[in-house]
């Protein structure tokens, strides 16, 4: 194709037309620039292509992860916020002299659940998010909002955590300490804990770790509450998301 182009200049050079020769020679050049340009947009459409595919994966590894965490929420705190404040208020009931228990063990049973949530706390699945942050990647997320609301949830959680660390107490930690718990055989207590439990529950500073612990468990709670919706938000608009973009 190049010879054929170059024979057509020489034969006009050749038979001394300059002024059609300018004129092909123009052409030629337009020939290319758009060639050029064709190509720049393919090499563009490629691209884009390929970024819209790691997008779609990125955001249905965060759907993944979120569906996790809206699990963890319901299993790791829902269902068990009840039995921590019932086991709290019962202990705060026993050392006022307000309640005698019936049942010795399931009376410490209860009260040991009152540091649910104090040790550990729940999980969160923040591998994906974390590897959008280490690569540079968040920007291929090209709805601004759900980017945001991204960025803000981790955000969120992160700010949670650090709250949250500086109203723990060490209520979990004293009934431990008082009383080995096993999951496989809870109600398995050695009746000299026991008598040491009981004892402890009266002294003055056990109040103190109850009242705490009450406010840290609503603390966690309206925290947990606000990440388990804004997860459910945050799902909803990448499922539109994407379907709108398939």
């Amino acid at each position: 194709m190049i010879k054929f182009f170059r024979q057509i200049r020489y034969n006009l050079m050749e038979q001394n037309k300059t002024g059609k020769y300018l004129k092909y020679a123009i052409g030629e050049i337009i020939l290319v620039v758009i060639g050029i340009l064709i190509a720049l947009q393919i090499n563009n459409w490629n691209e884009n292509r390929k970024n819209q595919i790691i997008e779609t994966s990125y955001l249905q590894n965060l759907l993944k992860d979120l569906k996790r965490d809206s699990v963890s929420y319901v299993n790791g705190w829902v269902l068990r916020y009840d039995s921590k404040l019932n086991g709290l208020r019962l202990a705060k009931d026993y050392f006022y002299g307000d309640y005698k228990p019936k049942d010795t063990i399931e009376f410490v049973g209860s009260i040991g659940k009152g540091g649910i949530g104090s040790i550990g706390g729940i999980p969160m699945n923040d591998n994906t998010f974390r590897d959008l942050i280490s690569t540079g990647n968040l920007s291929l997320i090209k709805n601004e909002a759900i980017r945001n609301s991204i960025s803000g949830y981790y955000s969120y959680i992160e700010f949670s955590r650090s709250y949250l660390d500086n109203l723990k107490t060490d209520y979990a930690g004293r009934i431990n300490s008082l009383i080995p718990y096993v999951p496989s055989d809870p109600k398995n207590m050695d009746p000299r804990d026991l008598k040491l439990v009981f004892k402890s529950l009266k002294q003055p500073d056990f109040i103190g770790l109850i009242n705490q612990e009450i406010t840290y468990g609503h603390a966690l709670n309206r925290r947990y509450v606000v990440q388990y919706k804004e997860s459910l938000s945050i799902r909803d608009s990448i499922v539109n998301y994407l379907n709108k973009n398939r």
